[in-house]
C-alpha cells in the first residue's frame, strides 16, 4: 500500500513525538479528512492515563499535553485488557451518558463527534494510545479501522523510539539544571 510506504518515509525522518504525530495527523488529513490525532501514553505505576501530544486542524487543542486521568475514570481501561482498537462514532451520546467525564467534555469543546481509538503495546502490554478523530458524527467505518491498524503496526516503533528520544533529552537536560 503506497500510502503505508508514504507514512513509513516520513516517520523514518523524525525523533520526536510531536513531529511524528504532526506528519501523521496531516498524512491522515489529507488522506482521510480527518479532524485531530492525539497520543496517550499510560503510567503503570500511577494507574493513569496521561495525554502526551495532540493537533487539530484548528489549532484550538483543548485535551493537550499533560491531561491526566486515572485508568478506572475512563473507557480506556477495558482496551488496556483487550489491546483492541475500538470505534465510538457518537461522543456527543457517549457525554451525555457521562457528563463527569473531562476528557469527553474537552473533546466536545473542541467539537469532536467520533473517534477510533487503537492501543499501542510492545509484546503483551499497552503502553500507550492513538486517537483519530473527527468533528463528524459516525465517521469512522471498519475501512478506517483496518487502515489504521496497518499504520500503528508501521509506526508503533518509530512512536516508541520517539517517546524514548524525547525522554532521553528529558533526562538529559534536566541533568544540567
Amino acid at each position: 500500500n503506497r500510502f503505508i510506504e508514504d507514512i513509513k518515509e516520513v516517520l523514518l525522518k523524525v525523533y520526536v513525538v510531536e513531529d511524528a504525530v504532526d506528519a501523521l495527523f496531516n498524512l491522515l488529513k489529507d488522506r482521510i479528512g480527518i479532524d485531530r490525532v492525539g497520543l496517550a501514553f499510560i503510567d503503570y505505576s500511577r494507574e493513569m492515563i496521561i495525554a502526551e501530544y495532540g493537533v487539530i486542524s484548528d489549532n484550538n487543542i483543548k485535551l493537550g499535553p499533560g491531561f491526566e486521568v486515572p485508568f478506572v475514570r475512563t473507557s480506556l481501561y477495558d482496551l488496556i485488557e483487550s489491546k483492541k482498537p475500538m470505534i465510538n462514532n457518537n461522543l456527543e451520546n457517549e457525554f451525555e451518558k457521562r457528563p463527569k467525564s473531562s476528557s469527553l467534555y474537552l473533546l466536545s469543546q473542541e467539537g469532536i463527534k467520533s473517534n477510533l481509538i487503537l492501543p499501542l503495546t510492545m509484546g503483551n502490554t499497552a503502553f500507550g494510545f492513538l486517537f483519530l478523530s473527527s468533528r463528524q458524527k459516525d465517521f469512522f467505518t471498519i475501512n478506517h479501522l483496518h487502515l489504521a491498524e496497518k499504520i500503528v503496526y508501521e509506526i508503533k516503533g518509530l512512536l516508541n523510539r520517539a517517546y524514548f528520544t524525547k525522554v532521553v533529552f528529558s533526562k538529559i537536560t534536566s541533568g544540567f539544571s
